[in-house]
């Protein structure tokens, strides 16, 4: 897959690598509610918890898109026995 991304990433492991940057940013939250105890307090926790949530949202829909274009689910069976 790094060969991949280095010849110029497809469609999948761009979100992918996106997706995943969320994901990070959204566990470094964890830490300031550790010290805090509470995950909308301070109100800047708030909004990036509601953001990543966004993110990781659009992330999921992106991604239906793409592969209801394809008209498959990757790793789907045919049906065909």
């Amino acid at each position: 897959m790094a060969l991949r991304v280095a010849a110029g990433p497809t469609r999948h492991a761009r979100l992918g690598l996106i997706a995943a940057a969320v994901l990070v940013a959204f566990a470094g939250t964890d830490l300031v509610e550790i010290r805090s105890g509470a995950w909308y307090w301070p109100w800047w926790l708030l909004l990036d918890n509601g953001l990543c949530l966004v993110a990781l949202l659009g992330c999921w829909v992106y991604y239906g898109r793409v592969v209801g274009a394809r008209g498959h689910s990757p790793g789907a069976t045919t049906g065909r026995p």
